[in-house]
């Protein structure tokens, strides 16, 4: 599971923490405010208090609270990409691990939707800087989906941006639940993810039957 942690506060006889460990904290806080509260809601007070922080240790690691976000989407998304990966060593054929990392992260992004929400979509609104973090997770997803080219070469004519147009598709279809709050929906749309994340290396055939119940044996 993705934790939401908290540290403890420092007092008169604790030395202030580290520029690197005051940004660990903060971030912590951070993502355990967004987590209750939303990201709306949450205050440079509100994340200072819950990292047993000073405001004026919260403004020398970070200009703002959009960028203590970027650093927070970070960190919930490597997690998140550590967790699928580990999932994936657990399944059988290719297609089964495209199944599975579909499965894993649907259900992960509904357990957690509030924080989803703020990192998936509200992250975006902070400025250029978000993009370019959405654009770089957009980026590691699609290489992990290009290793499909090696084992299926029928995938080799496709353009060079088809993982990142496919990733692209499937971050926006999640989006839109999430901005909808429609998050107990979210695994709902497995079947449909797997099967558009398929069928360019499998073909249609092969890309429904293994978004079904049963995976084919595919060579």
């Amino acid at each position: 599971m993705i934790p939401a942690t908290q540290a403890a506060p420092y007092g008169a006889a604790e030395s202030a923490p580290t520029e690197e460990a005051a940004r660990d904290r903060l971030v912590a806080a951070l993502i355990r405010s967004s987590a209750e509260h939303g990201y709306a809601n949450t205050s440079v007070h509100q994340v200072t208090r819950f990292a047993g922080l000073d405001p004026e240790d919260f403004y020398a690691v970070f200009a703002d609270r959009g960028q203590c976000l970027l650093a927070a989407h970070e960190v919930f998304f490597d997690r998140l990409i550590d967790e699928v990966a580990d999932e994936c060593r657990t399944a059988g054929s290719w297609p089964e691990q495209v199944r599975a990392a579909v499965r894993c992260g649907l259900e992960l992004l509904s357990e957690k939707a509030t924080l989803a929400r703020a990192f998936v979509v509200e992250a975006l609104w902070t400025g250029p800087a978000a993009h370019d973090r959405h654009h770089s997770l957009v980026e590691r997803l699609a290489e992990a989906l290009r290793g499909g080219r090696e084992r299926f070469p029928r995938a080799a004519a496709h353009p060079d941006s088809l993982e990142r147009i496919l990733v692209g598709g499937c971050l926006e279809l999640i989006g839109a639940r999430l901005l909808a709050e429609e998050t107990v929906d979210l695994p709902d749309l497995e079947a449909e993810l797997t099967e558009l994340l398929l069928a360019p290396y499998v073909g249609g055939a092969v890309a429904r039957a293994a978004a079904g119940t049963q995976v084919p044996q595919v060579s």
